[in-house]
């Protein structure tokens, strides 16, 4: 049985955390390895490049607030409430 590794959901914590930090732009690749204390080879055995894993790190984020925007989104809700 194969050691079991967390490295790749570090590194996107990490490329989260900075973009909030700062910027998509502002964001490098060492960075983001820095940040995960991991290096950069391992960065590349997960994605193919900063673009890629800050796709996933976006879905992500998105998947974890869904439920939550659509619960205060939702129709059932008055529009006053749903602003609240």
């Amino acid at each position: 049985m194969g050691r079991v590794s967390d490295t790749k959901q570090r590194l996107i914590a990490a490329i989260s955390d900075l973009m909030w930090e700062t910027s998509y732009s502002a964001v490098t690749v060492d960075a983001i390895c820095e940040r995960a204390r991991v290096k950069k080879g391992s960065f590349y055995y997960f994605f193919h490049s900063k673009a890629d894993i800050a796709v996933q790190a976006v879905t992500a984020l998105w998947a974890a607030r869904r439920p939550e925007l659509d619960a205060v989104f939702s129709p059932v809700n008055p529009p006053l409430q749903r602003l609240t």
